[in-house]
């Protein structure tokens, strides 16, 4: 046998063996579950309500990142009830994403290891103003168990809420405005978010 044709068999054979080692190579792999590494869970918001569910399961965990994403890229506002705005100046100006994330990361660290955090809602309403546009609002109960107690500052806030969420391009829906409204005078969640934006 020639060296030529020696060359040539020893090339067919490697062929032969590298491609049925890597048959499987182009074969479409079973999905994987959602990581989300702290048991947390967020659902794709192509329905409005999806948006309420993921919001009360970031506060459950804690999840700073699906809390965020509760929230629209493009625009976001924050609106906090008038005692807020009266007690906390200043912080409110331009307040967006951003301050939502250091509130919120702040709030998180405060609350480590610990148990216990919720939000109720009740007397939901739900209106459709157009296509994209939802106006939602509801009576909430805020539960965030926190190591800032001896500091003055609540573990449970209460208020009314009014949500606006929006449908972007692609059919997913997040909240692009917020306003707070405090009743009977109680600790707010505006309140909240005064007490540990300042870390």
């Amino acid at each position: 046998m020639s060296d030529h044709i020696k060359r040539i068999f020893w090339i067919l054979f490697a062929a032969v063996i590298f491609t049925s080692q890597a048959c499987g190579v182009f074969e479409t792999r079973k999905a994987e579950p959602p990581q989300s590494g702290d048991g947390s869970t967020f659902i794709q918001p192509d329905q409005s309500d999806i948006v309420i569910s993921n919001l009360q399961n970031a506060i459950k965990s804690l999840n700073t990142q699906n809390y965020l994403r509760c929230f629209s890229d493009s625009a976001f506002s924050f609106t906090p009830n008038v005692a807020a705005q009266q007690s906390s100046p200043g912080i409110w100006d331009n307040w967006g994403k951003s301050q939502e994330q250091v509130y919120f990361d702040n709030l998180r660290a405060a609350a480590e290891k610990l148990t216990g955090h919720q939000l109720q809602l009740s007397n939901q309403r739900s209106e459709l103003q157009s296509s994209t546009v939802e106006q939602f609002t509801a009576d909430y109960t805020l539960t965030v168990v926190h190591n800032r107690t001896g500091s003055g500052i609540p573990t449970v806030a209460t208020g009314r809420l009014v949500f606006i969420i929006k449908a972007d391009s692609f059919g997913l829906w997040h909240i692009s405005s917020w306003t707070d409204i405090s009743e009977s005078g109680s600790f707010t969640w505006s309140d909240l978010k005064a007490a540990f934006i300042r870390g």
